[in-house]
């Protein structure tokens, strides 16, 4: 079947979309877009569904990626499949595999059998370099099984690079530093990042729905600038806050033993540290940098919202 033929038309909602990571940051925001755009919405979880004012008319499905009967209920006579629920730290690296790789490939596969016409995956740049850590490996391994299990008609994946925004705990703790400050500079001066706004990365993925060209595409997406270096980030905190920040630059040696020391110390407390060496190497690594360009062509989607207009959001939020 054709392109034009499988994806969802932009002018008519389609009937239902399954969700997953609903509960999470970005599928939140994905969740409540939906409703506002009046998407019928079914939304998978593990525990009790969250409370919030105008989301009565969406569908609660109880269940785990590991599950597949669940799966199938969420995505019986579904039109399209966003799906966002990830595992971002674990204590052990098959845990990373059964929620990322193999949960992701059920869901596929679900998705397979009900016929949906389109299947958005939200992946991360962090894909792109997947000898970095578990979480990166096995988010580059979830690409490969969607890619495998469905037609390229039918997915496209979505590479967000760092999502801040309202309701943002980590990218947070930026302007919390800079307040005092302080810009932690953890990759090199030559190290160039990038970022992208909660509201971007939902009207993308919403975009993704509709969009033909999209189709078969693994696409990274940002803010439209492509990337910023260290001196771009304090001067754009700096302005925002309106104080004075200074670079202090982190030697890797540094950073990478206070990463092992919280990866073990989380280990043998039984818990699963986010901040451990797998995390050091990709804040370490140099080129974090978007062709901006490529995912406005694709997606017929332009971010509205650059870095340097958006920070003054974690400054509105800082205590």
């Amino acid at each position: 079947m054709a392109k034009s033929e499988r994806a969802l038309s932009a002018d008519t909602p389609a009937r239902v979309i399954a969700l997953t990571g609903a509960s999470g940051f970005l599928g939140g925001s994905i969740l409540r877009a939906l409703v506002e755009r009046q998407y019928r919405v079914r939304a998978l979880v593990r525990r009790d569904p969250p409370q919030a004012d105008g989301l009565a008319g969406v569908e609660w499905v109880r269940g785990a990626l590991e599950d597949r009967a669940s799966l199938d209920r969420l995505t019986e006579s579904a039109d399209a499949v966003i799906h966002c629920a990830a595992l971002v730290k674990a204590r052990h690296v098959r845990e990373f595999i059964d929620a990322n790789v193999k949960g992701t490939a059920l869901l596929a596969q679900s998705a397979q059998r009900a016929g949906v016409r389109r299947f958005v995956h939200v992946s991360s740049l962090a894909a792109r370099a997947p000898w970095l850590s578990a979480y990166a490996a096995t988010k580059a391994a979830a690409e490969a099984e969607v890619a495998r299990v469905l037609a390229p008609d039918v997915w496209t994946i979505l590479r967000p690079t760092t999502i801040y925004g309202p309701g943002d705990r980590e990218i947070i703790k930026l302007a919390q530093l800079a307040q005092k400050g302080v810009v932690l500079g953890l990759g090199g001066a030559a190290q160039v990042l990038s970022f992208i706004h909660v509201a971007d990365a939902t009207n993308a993925c919403l975009a993704a729905l509709v969009a033909p060209r999209a189709a078969g595409q693994v696409i990274e997406i940002d803010d439209g600038v492509g990337g910023y270096n260290w001196d771009q980030i304090r001067d754009i905190l700096a302005k925002a806050l309106g104080v004075n920040v200074r670079i202090v630059p982190i030697p890797g040696w540094f950073l990478h033993l206070a990463a092992f020391l919280n990866q073990t110390g989380g280990q043998l407390l039984g818990g699963a540290p986010i901040f451990t060496l797998g995390k050091a190497r990709e804040m370490r690594y140099p080129n974090w940098e978007v062709c901006a360009g490529r995912a406005v062509q694709l997606l017929d989607w332009r971010p509205t919202i650059p870095f340097s207009r958006g920070a003054e959001s974690l400054i509105s939020e800082r205590p």
